[in-house]
């Protein structure tokens, strides 16, 4: 019995502090340069298909930035002789 999960997330639209969340979740999503538009659906829900993939790319992402951040910091150190 090898059932395929359906990896994907609806929003509908609710009340305006969920609404502000989801608007803070579509553009930490537009940064990470995701393709917004494609997940807005005309009756206002956010379909959000892929669901893991995208929540691996943002982790990677995520990942990437404190590495980078590390790396300046450590520049940092290094210029002023600490």
């Amino acid at each position: 019995m090898n059932e395929e999960k359906e990896n994907k997330i609806t929003l509908y639209p609710s009340n305006w502090l969920y609404n502000a969340g989801v608007v803070g979740l579509l553009r930490v999503l537009g940064n990470a340069a995701y393709n917004v538009n494609s997940c807005l659906k005309i009756s206002g829900e956010v379909q959000l298909d892929n669901f893991d993939k995208l929540v691996n790319k943002l982790e990677t992402l995520e990942v990437a930035k404190d590495q980078q951040t590390i790396e300046k910091f450590q520049l940092e150190i290094f210029s002023i002789g600490v």
